[in-house]
């Protein structure tokens, strides 16, 4: 992957990270932290690359060649820290790829082809029919700063409100697989849940202070005759964690008993004896004893 000229790339790496509870730039991914990790992916493709951090942030020693610079209040939003990045990128640089330092799947040839896609537009958005995705965008630096500063004036913090305002165009994800088949680019890390499941994604080790409790799962009816185990011990926050952790333990389940990352209708999940459990946020603690039965098995 050659490095293109007159492009940038803006990480912005200083949110409060309230759901994950810990400073993401700082989150261990193999051998780097998270913001060393988007730093090296971005640097195959882009010949600058700011890092956007709150004024009093933790950052592990960068190199001198990358910027770093401070917002000035922190906690702002993500358009106060695209104007911070857009405002101290240089004048070598036309166009940007704005993300986050929380996206550490992001592939460099899906970030070539958004730029290849920008040459007549100020912004290029992915799309998932639901979804947009802002900081996985490509800006024109000089007319992306003028409209962020404007919307900053008129209190509208939105980076959507950009889609709006500027010459635009929006892509759909799926235009994108031929990049990034899976579409790893667009996992972000929001939560230790997310965290989890990205570092088993990347077949990497979990550090122990972010291990999930561990619960005794048990098989009955169908589920034991396909699984061919009466149970299993598995590491889940909740039930949404639990699910994903059967599919990649038990993937004969997917079809049968998991459906759409979901239970099938005819399943349920039972704490102990008694306790049927509908809300798959419900939080798991160590040592939970939890059922997998048919709804008719369980009375």
């Amino acid at each position: 992957m050659a490095v293109i000229p007159r492009f940038g790339a803006i990480i912005l790496c200083g949110g409060q990270s309230r759901r994950m509870g810990f400073s993401k730039a700082l989150l261990p991914f193999g051998k780097e932290t998270m913001i060393e990790n988007a730093i090296h992916i971005l640097d195959q493709i882009a010949s600058e690359i700011v890092v956007v951090a709150s004024p009093d942030q933790i950052l592990p020693e960068i190199t001198s060649e990358i910027r770093i610079v401070r917002d000035p209040i922190a906690y702002q939003g993500p358009l106060t820290g695209m104007q911070s990045g857009l405002r101290h990128i240089s004048d070598q640089i036309d166009s940007v790829f704005i993300t986050a330092t929380d996206s550490p799947l992001l592939h460099p040839e899906l970030i070539l082809q958004l730029f290849k896609q920008s040459e007549t537009y100020d912004l290029i958005m992915p799309f998932d029919g639901k979804y947009y995705y802002p900081l996985t965008s490509v800006y024109k630096v000089k007319p992306v700063l003028e409209k962020v500063e404007q919307l900053i004036r008129e209190d509208r913090h939105r980076p959507f409100f950009l889609m709006e305002e500027l010459h635009s165009k929006t892509i759909h994800v799926n235009e994108l697989k031929e990049f990034d088949p899976y579409l790893d680019s667009f996992r972000n890390i929001n939560t230790p849940v997310d965290y989890r499941n990205i570092l088993r994604i990347s077949s990497m080790t979990i550090p122990e202070e972010f291990h999930a409790p561990a619960v005794n799962v048990e098989f009955y009816g169908v589920p034991r005759l396909i699984t061919k185990v009466a149970n299993a011990t598995l590491e889940a926050e909740n039930l949404v964690e639990l699910i994903s952790e059967l599919s990649r333990n038990f993937p004969e389940l997917k079809g049968p008993v998991i459906v759409n990352e979901t239970l099938h209708p005819a399943y349920r999940f039972m704490r102990g004896t008694s306790e049927f459990l509908m809300d798959l946020q419900t939080p798991l603690v160590a040592n939970d004893k939890i059922l997998i039965l048919a709804v008719d098995a369980g009375g």
